[in-house]
C-alpha cells in the first residue's frame, strides 16, 4: 500500500480474500456445530422435564380413575378435586370428548407426555369402563423454568466457549494468510531494491538514445534506433509504475491548474515509436485550454497507463481516438473485444488484459485509485465494432 495524502493503493487483495474465505468456511461451521448441540441440549433439557411432571402426573391419574370408577357417569366430581393448577379431559374409545376444562382444544391422544401451546398434557388409558371411556388426560401449565435453565445455561458456558473458538478461528485465519503476507512483503522489499539500481542506469540510456537518435541518418539505423527506444520506454514504463507501487509511498500530492490538453499531446509524444511500431493511426480531438486541479506527476501517470494500454492491447494498424472536453476524456483503441465478465475485474490488482503482454496489471489498478482520489469517475467499456472505450469524468 503507499498514501498520497489520502490515495491508498492497496496490493493486498488477494490476502483479504483468502482471510475472509477462511474466516466465513471456520464461522459458518462453527456456528452449525453449536446450533446443532444447542438443539440436542434443547430437546435433552425438555425430555428431562417431562420426565418429572410424568411422576406427578402418575401419582395423581390414580385418584381420579378411582373417581370415575365410583361416579362414571358424574363428571362433576372430577371438578371437586383439590389439586392445584390442573385440568382434566375424558375422550372415549371414538376418541370424542365426554369431558374437559383444558385450554387447548387439540389433544394428541396417541402420546404419553408432551408440551402443547405452552400446557404440559400427559394422556393415559383408563381401564373398562361402562360409559365407554378410554382416554384420560391431565394438563398443567409449562411454567418455563427449565428453558430459563437452558438460556442461562448457553450464556454463561456456551456463548463464552464460542467467541472463544471464534477468536482462535481468527487467529488460524491470520496464521493462514502469514506465509502469503511475508512473501508479498519479500518481493515488495526486491522491488524497492531493484528499482532504486534502475534509475541511474535507465536515466543514462534514455538520456543518451535521445542524443544518438539526432545523429543518426541512415534508414536501417534509424529503425534500429527506433526499436531501442521502444524497448527504453517499456523499461521506463514499468519503472514508472514500480515507482507509484513502492517509491512514493509518502508522497504528498502538489495539486496546481494542468492544461490537460497540452499534456495529452506530450504523453502522445512520449508514445510515438510504440505508435509507430504498430502503425497506428491517432487522432485527437482536445478541446484548447481545457484545465484541471491535479497533481502533474499524477495526472502524467494516469495517462501514461491508459495511452500505454490504448497502444499494448491495439492490433497491427489499428487506431487510437482521444477526445477531450471540459467534462471528460475518452481513449478508443481498436483492439480485440474482451469478456463480459473481464470488465468488472480489470482495476483489481495484477489483473491483465491478455497473458501474451507484459506488465504487472497494476496499471489500471492505480488509475482507478488516482481517479477515486480525485472525485472522477472511470469507466471501460467495449466498442460496437471492435475495441474498447475509457472515459474518465471529471
Amino acid at each position: 500500500m503507499f498514501r498520497t495524502n489520502g490515495l491508498d493503493i492497496n496490493i493486498s487483495h488477494n490476502e483479504r480474500r483468502s482471510f475472509f474465505a477462511f474466516s466465513g468456511i471456520y464461522t459458518t461451521l462453527l456456528i452449525t456445530v453449536f446450533t446443532v448441540l444447542a438443539t440436542l441440549y434443547y430437546h435433552l433439557e425438555k425430555s428431562r422435564m417431562l420426565s418429572e411432571y410424568q411422576l406427578q402426573f402418575q401419582l395423581q391419574s390414580g385418584e381420579i380413575l378411582e373417581a370415575l370408577a365410583m361416579a362414571p357417569e358424574d363428571f362433576e366430581n372430577l371438578e371437586e378435586l383439590d389439586y392445584y393448577e390442573l385440568y382434566i379431559g375424558v375422550y372415549d374409545v371414538k376418541r370424542k370428548r365426554m369431558f374437559s376444562n383444558l385450554h387447548t382444544s387439540r389433544v394428541e391422544l396417541n402420546k404419553n407426555i408432551y408440551l402443547n401451546e405452552g400446557w404440559i398434557q400427559y394422556v393415559t388409558l383408563i381401564p373398562s369402563s361402562e360409559i365407554g371411556a378410554r382416554f384420560l388426560v391431565l394438563e398443567s401449565e409449562d411454567d418455563g423454568l427449565w428453558f430459563q435453565e437452558y438460556l442461562v445455561t448457553l450464556l454463561v458456558y456456551a456463548l463464552p466457549l464460542f467467541l472463544l473458538l471464534l477468536a482462535l478461528g481468527v487467529y488460524l485465519a491470520r496464521l493462514f494468510i502469514r506465509p502469503m503476507q511475508e512473501s508479498v512483503a519479500l518481493l515488495d522489499s526486491f522491488i524497492q531494491e531493484s528499482t532504486h539500481e534502475l534509475n541511474t542506469p535507465l536515466t543514462t540510456i534514455l538520456t543518451n538514445l535521445e542524443l544518438l537518435s539526432s545523429e543518426v541518418t541512415a534508414p536501417k539505423s534509424q529503425k534500429n534506433m527506433a526499436r531501442a527506444m521502444s524497448a527504453a520506454q517499456t523499461i521506463s514504463d514499468i519503472y514508472n509504475t514500480l515507482v507509484m507501487v513502492t517509491l512514493q509511498k509518502e508522497l504528498k500530492p502538489q495539486d496546481e491548474k494542468v492544461f490537460i490538453d497540452e499534456m495529452i499531446v506530450e504523453r502522445v509524444a512520449y508514445f510515438h515509436t510504440k505508435i509507430e511500431a504498430k502503425e497506428l493511426r491517432v487522432t485527437m480531438n482536445l478541446t484548447p485550454r481545457t484545465e484541471v486541479v491535479m497533481d502533474p506527476k499524477l495526472l502524467c501517470s494516469l495517462l501514461d497507463n491508459l495511452l500505454s494500454n490504448a497502444v499494448k492491447y491495439n492490433q497491427v494498424q489499428g487506431f487510437i481516438n482521444i477526445t477531450l472536453t471540459s467534462t471528460f476524456l475518452s481513449i478508443e483503441n481498436g483492439g480485440s473485444k474482451l469478456p463480459v465478465t473481464a470488465y468488472k475485474n480489470l482495476f483489481k490488482p495484477y489483473v491483465r488484459l491478455a497473458s501474451s503482454e507484459g506488465g504487472f496489471g497494476l496499471g489500471l489498478h492505480i488509475v482507478s485509485k488516482i481517479v477515486e482520489h480525485y472525485g472522477f469517475e472511470i469507466t471501460i467499456q467495449p466498442l460496437e465494432s471492435r475495441g474498447t472505450v475509457v472515459r474518465v469524468v471529471f
